[in-house]
This record gives C-alpha cells, structure tokens and sequence, in this order.
C-alpha cells in the first residue's frame, strides 16, 4: 500500500485496524484531552539540551540548533519527492559545520587508541 493509499484508509476508517487514534485531536489540530502539544524547540530542550546539562556536556547553541532544524524539517516533508537526498543532507549546514568535524575528531581519536 502506497503512503497516500495508507492516508486514505486511514482517514476513512478513523485509524489504523479501526481504532480512532485521529480522534485524539481536535480540526484545529488541538489536542481532545487538554494536554498542550509540545513544539520542536520544548522537545530539543528536554530530551536533548537538560541531558547534555545533566552530564556536563556544553549547550548546543541556537545557530547549530536551527541548522539542525533546518535540514530535520526539510527530511520530514510530506512528498518524499520533496526531501532533500542523501548527497544533499550530507551537504547541509548542520552535516559540514558541525557533525562531520565531530565524527573525523572522534574518529582520529579512536584510531589514536586502537
């Protein structure tokens, strides 16, 4: 079944094996229960920044943040046609100036020690 099939099924029969898990939100998007949904920003905090803290690992800071942003959203649109290809991905601000030099660094650290 194709992604857009998939979507269709879904929607027509209020969820997946019939459960309405799209019944949780309202069609404004906001959630049914009351809780507030988080945005990307409260989740980097919590589940990336505060366990960077908690092991005396430095912040990441708001340019690498929103390079890293940048290219997670790109990767999440909706038509796979749309996303970014691995060359490109590679190629992005987040990759060059900050992942790459971290993985060569631990790289020739790990070869230092072998």
């Amino acid at each position: 079944m194709n992604m857009s099939m998939h979507w269709d099924y879904r929607h027509r029969n209020g969820g997946i094996n019939g459960k309405d898990d799209m019944g949780r939100f309202t069609k404004n998007g906001e959630p049914k229960n009351g809780q507030p949904c988080w945005s990307c920003e409260d989740r980097f905090e919590d589940s990336v920044q505060e366990p960077r803290w908690e092991k005396g690992m430095s912040a990441i800071n708001e340019v690498e943040r929103d390079a890293l942003f940048a290219i997670l959203r790109s990767m999440l649109v909706f038509r796979p046609k749309n996303r970014p290809t691995a060359k490109q991905v590679l190629g992005s601000e987040w990759m060059v100036k900050w992942t790459l030099p971290e993985f060569d660094k631990c790289r020739r650290a790990q070869e230092k020690n072998v």
